[in-house]
Order: C-alpha cells, then sequence, then structure tokens
C-alpha cells in the first residue's frame, strides 16, 4: 500500500477582504523577489506591508514558521489568519484592489487544486527561474543567513 505524499497546508482564505495585510516572501530568493516588485505595482494604496521572512522579527510578527516562510509565500491579514502559495498572491491582490475579485477562482470546483499544484511547480523551481538580486543580499545585516 503506497501513501499519498501530504500537501502543503496553505489555509483557508477569509470571507472578507481585509483592509490591510502583510505579505512575507522568501528574501533569499530573486525570482521572489523580482515577483514582490511586480506585485507591489498593484498596490497603489500600500494596504499591504512585504516583509522577507528571513528578518528579524517577521516570523514572530505573523505566526509564521521558518519552514513555511522558506517554502511559499504567505499573506497574514491582521486578524493573524494566513494563506500560503497561490492564496496569498491572491490575497494580497484583493487587499491591494480593495476587491473580492482576486477570491473568485477559489470558488470553482477543481480550480484550487489546480493553483496550488501550478504554485509548488513554481515554488520548487524558482532559484532556476530569472529573478534579479535577491532582497536579502541588497539588505546586508537585515536577514538570517540562507
Amino acid at each position: 500500500m503506497t501513501s499519498t505524499p501530504s500537501r502543503t497546508d496553505y489555509g483557508s482564505l477569509p470571507s472578507s477582504v481585509p483592509g490591510t495585510a502583510t505579505l512575507v516572501f522568501d528574501g533569499h530568493c530573486g525570482f521572489c523577489t523580482r515577483s514582490v516588485g511586480w506585485l507591489r505595482k498593484l498596490d497603489r494604496h500600500d494596504r499591504v506591508e512585504v516583509r522577507a521572512g528571513q528578518t528579524a522579527g517577521t516570523r514572530d510578527l505573523t505566526g509564521l514558521t521558518e519552514q513555511q516562510t522558506d517554502a511559499a509565500a504567505w499573506t497574514v491579514t491582521p486578524e493573524g489568519v494566513a494563506v500560503g502559495g497561490a492564496r496569498a498572491v491572491a490575497l494580497y491582490t484583493a487587499v491591494a484592489w480593495n476587491s473580492k475579485l482576486p477570491l473568485l477562482p477559489w470558488k470553482v470546483p477543481g480550480v484550487p487544486w489546480l493553483l496550488d499544484r501550478l504554485y509548488e511547480l513554481i515554488a520548487r523551481n524558482r532559484h532556476r527561474l530569472p529573478g534579479m538580486s535577491p532582497w536579502c543580499s541588497e539588505h546586508d545585516g537585515e536577514c538570517d543567513p540562507a
């Protein structure tokens, strides 16, 4: 009998869009740093604080573990609801736009599974994807060592 490999629990999206949130990403990853740059362009009203998971105090502030922040991006609401992976990107966008529209795909059967698998594929290969100088490399002394 073979066992099915466990999937990461990326959490459940909140029922309403919060007014603010915190996005936590892998600051040692150039692709992640570049992706965060693209996401920040969506947040014209500075509703989402962006922090590298390796910066001092980030994990304590968000309640996330080192394993979580090294494996995926996470968006955390002021109430402490944390969602990771593709959900984190969707919630970030929902907060930035103050709209539920980016959360609609999670209501379509099968789509959440597909988006999670796509995110996991990208996350596993993120160090092979084009990026830029990782955030932690540009902010010497602010991050835990890789």
